[in-house]
């Protein structure tokens, strides 16, 4: 292995991260590794980055964030007349 690799950032076992669930409404919509890992190949070495980041708001913030690593998989769909929003499986 070549000096100044991250050993952390490598792949190796990214098929046993857990699957991310995020519960909406009653309706589970699950993330698998693939969905949330990122592969990036450099100079023959592929390093492996979380498409998910963590954050801390205000108590009084009453929105989330799902984000890109989310939406690829779902479908989003902003119905701003009935102020609601509603998830598919993207094709």
């Amino acid at each position: 292995m070549s000096v100044g690799i991250d050993v952390h950032r490598l792949c190796k076992g990214i098929e046993d991260l857990p699957d991310v669930i995020f519960t909406i409404d009653g309706y589970d919509y699950t993330l698998t590794y693939k969905d949330y890992v990122i592969q990036v190949e450099s100079d023959g070495v592929t390093e492996c980055i979380s498409g998910l980041m963590g954050s801390t708001f205000p108590p009084t913030f009453k929105y989330f964030i799902l984000g890109d690593a989310f939406m690829r998989k779902y479908y989003s769909y902003f119905d701003e007349n009935n102020d609601r929003v509603g998830f598919a499986l993207a094709a």
